[in-house]
């Protein structure tokens, strides 16, 4: 087995509830194909998901929606209960707009960064960088489900900038010279390193990325490089199942399922 192996992991039983093919979920979309958006539907399937995962860790405002879509249905997106957000331990590149429940997601994602990058780098990040979050679309290749970003449950992280490390600060062992100045760690270019100087980006994200799809915590949903698509992100969401979906040099494999978003 090639030591680049992709981590796919499939954790709860309400990803089942997703990839089989239930009549019963198909069926209830004819009960409530009102003429309201499809991002606030609800149906019997999506509600006993939710109700598995308030048992296994408390209630989420979004588990109850409906992801499955008929051939009939076009994409309508409610922005009803989207907010604009800006960060709240790390500035953001730029404002994203995400559902009121995803917001705490993200700003514990945001201080396991500072924890995490402190550690690494000696100092907080300076600005976080990502491509985006809410999008009125479908899952990729999947015209039959909605995309986590159409409810505004799905963050896209591309990487971090750094401010020159200060004086008085002790270095970190083993921290190159290059980054104790100004640098930007980010997934396209630093996921897979290209230079010596690089390996300890990559190893910043490879741990983040394996930190997060531990336990699942933060975020349910990890898809990363070399995903198609994911090549220069970390997607993460908050759907009703729980998935991990990347690879690296040297990790450890799992067997599993997932719809890339």
């Amino acid at each position: 087995m090639s030591s680049l192996s992709a981590r796919a992991v499939v954790v709860s039983f309400a990803a089942l509830c997703v990839v089989l093919p239930l009549t019963w979920g198909r069926a209830a979309l004819v009960a409530h194909a009102e003429d309201g958006p499809t991002t606030t539907r609800t149906s019997p399937m999506s509600q006993l998901v939710a109700a598995w995962n308030a048992l296994r860790a408390g209630d989420y405002e979004l588990d109850a929606r409906d992801r499955a879509l008929s051939s009939s249905d076009s994409v309508r997106c409610s922005q009803a209960d989207l907010v604009v957000y800006r960060g709240t331990h790390i500035r953001y590149q730029a404002a994203v707009q995400v559902h009121r429940a995803f917001v705490p997601r993200l700003a514990r994602f945001e201080e396991r960064l500072v924890e995490l990058a402190t550690a690494t780098y000696g100092r907080a990040p300076r600005r976080l960088l990502h491509r985006g979050a809410y999008v009125c679309r479908t899952v990729r290749d999947h015209s039959s489900r909605l995309s986590e970003h159409a409810l505004g449950n799905a963050f896209d992280f591309s990487g971090l900038e750094f401010s020159p490390l200060p004086r008085r600060v002790a270095v970190p062992a083993g921290l190159p010279r290059a980054s104790r100045r100004a640098f930007r760690v980010d997934v396209r270019n630093n996921w897979v390193a290209r230079r010596q100087s690089d390996q300890i980006h990559s190893r910043f994200l490879h741990a983040l990325a394996d930190e997060l799809a531990l336990g699942h915590e933060i975020f349910r949903g990890i898809v990363g490089p070399p995903t198609h698509r994911h090549s220069d992100h970390l997607h993460l969401d908050m759907g009703p199942w729980a998935f991990a979906w990347y690879a690296y040099e040297g990790a450890q494999s799992s067997a599993g399922a997932a719809v890339v978003d």
